[in-house]
């Protein structure tokens, strides 16, 4: 908080210096339900999960460890010092902003559900029933294909050294690309010939029948981006 105060104090002085913009990062309010879970699972969880991978200290898998290290995730992730968070090029300006605005706001957890089904209503068709609003990857109206949202979900969540890609993925899994999910891995098929109930890969995302959720380590993924798993699954995992 003594941050938002300095930030606050400067904020008048500098409006209007050479090189100090007109937009404020972090203006309007978040909360941890509401955006900051999802920004924190997509960008920090690979490495600041369990376990704890490439160097990270702490984790980062809940409300409370998220806001002990609120500062910290603001240094890295906004100010981008001393370098930025995710190493690979840092966040987006959007999730920047989020951020900002969730430590200017005092780092609210927010209701809980918030930001379930985003986008419902105001942009139909992007999605059918409940939570599918939030699309992602799929474009308005599309049908969920590798090439328009399921590649692009393994190559943030799954296919990196390590996990799945590079030269020895585990289980001999590689989900860098459609061919490489097609041939499964140790465990076999992972599409359970277009039946979401015996997909393996849907077993993993829902951490069902005593399988351990995927991402490893993770909290799991938004119900939104499984249904669209799903979704893809039951249309027999097209290619495009």
């Amino acid at each position: 908080m003594k941050r938002f105060v300095v930030l606050a104090t400067l904020v008048p002085l500098l409006h209007g210096c050479p090189g100090f913009g007109d937009k404020i990062r972090g203006e309007g309010e978040a909360t941890w339900n509401g955006e900051v879970r999802a920004i924190i699972e997509t960008n920090c969880i690979r490495c600041h999960g369990d376990p704890l991978r490439e160097g990270a200290k702490f984790p980062l898998l809940t409300f409370q460890q998220s806001v002990e290290r609120g500062d910290r995730i603001i240094d890295r992730a906004v100010l981008e010092q001393p370098s930025p968070m995710p190493p690979a090029g840092g966040m987006s300006d959007a999730d920047k902003d989020a951020l900002q605005a969730w430590e200017n706001s005092g780092f609210p957890l927010g209701a809980d559900g918030e930001g379930e089904g985003e986008g419902e209503g105001e942009g139909e068709g992007e999605g059918e029933g409940e939570g599918e609003g939030e699309g992602e990857g799929e474009g308005e109206g599309e049908d969920p294909t590798w090439d328009n949202a399921i590649g692009q979900i393994t190559a943030d969540q799954c296919a990196f050294v390590g996990c799945h890609g590079g030269d020895e993925p585990k289980g001999e899994l590689n989900l860098e690309t459609y061919a490489g999910f097609q041939a499964g891995g140790v465990s076999g098929d992972l599409s359970g010939g277009g039946d979401i109930a015996e997909a393996l890969i849907i077993k993993r995302l829902r951490a069902s029948d005593g399988f351990a959720v995927m991402p490893q380590g993770s909290m799991g993924r938004p119900e939104a981006e499984i249904q669209t798993f799903e979704r893809w699954i039951t249309a027999g995992s097209p290619e495009n």
